[in-house]
């Protein structure tokens, strides 16, 4: 894990760089990784039928005509190189055997500088949102609003979960092998994680069809709750995509 110094000494303001990439600001600081971040964390698995699937179109998920796996990923970011803030998004697995990523589809973060880092750093599709957070002793509330719309994800804890340490390495490649495309660029990176699961209860999605697909008709796959998870965002691999020409005789 990257020091906190030495991620510090990353956050600077690079105009000529911001220049050339035609940056939206001159005066945002850039970060540039390796990114370690601290925070807790909700991983809500989900099985989507084909028929979601394709209401869903609007939200970038691939299409199957058997359905697959889609995680929803909550994260409450306490230490970043760029401060806390919030963020929720939907990893879409490869369904395919010529498929070799998988891919953010949708994305929402809470502040404008995670946004712009997040679309130039790693392609990812951040667009903001604001997030509400209520406490009881039984469940986490989530009201995600966007646009003047709102949202609300319920999240049910067991009184006593057992505790399970867990670490990225254990899992596929063709999980956390994540590629996006970018304003003409591909951007492939590979993030890891650590940190203690515990499992949820159950999950309830409230007037999201406006925001987001609606989890409440996929099939709910055992999910958790992490209540501190460390995760490193290392430097993508850019790739700038230029359209062929084809010339006629």
């Amino acid at each position: 894990w990257i020091p906190i110094l030495h991620y510090k000494q990353n956050c600077r303001i690079r105009e000529k760089d911001i220049l050339m990439k035609q940056r939206p600001t001159l005066h945002s600081v850039y970060c540039y990784p390796p990114w370690q971040c601290h925070g807790q964390a909700y991983i809500l698995n989900y099985w989507a039928s084909p028929q979601l699937l394709e209401q869903s179109k609007a939200y970038n998920l691939r299409p199957s005509r058997a359905g697959h796996m889609l995680h929803v990923i909550l994260i409450r970011y306490e230490k970043t190189p760029i401060g806390a803030y919030d963020a929720l998004f939907i990893v879409d697995h490869p369904v395919r055997k010529n498929q070799r990523y998988s891919t953010i589809a949708k994305i929402f973060v809470s502040n404008e500088a995670s946004m712009l880092h997040g679309q130039n750093l790693w392609g990812l599709p951040k667009q903001l949102a604001k997030f509400t957070w209520t406490e009881t002793n039984t469940a986490t509330y989530c009201q995600v609003e966007v646009n003047g719309k709102n949202m609300m994800i319920q999240l049910n804890r067991h009184k006593n979960s057992p505790e399970f340490y867990i670490n990225s390495h254990q899992l596929p490649h063709h999980i956390l092998n994540v590629q996006q495309h970018w304003q003409s660029q591909d951007y492939t990176f590979t993030p890891q994680f650590r940190g203690k699961l515990h499992k949820l209860k159950s999950v309830q999605w409230h007037d999201s069809d406006e925001v987001f697909p609606d989890f409440n008709q996929a099939r709910y796959i055992n999910s958790f709750y992490m209540s501190e998870v460390q995760l490193l965002l290392p430097e993508a691999k850019i790739e700038v995509k230029t359209p062929v020409s084809r010339e006629t005789t």
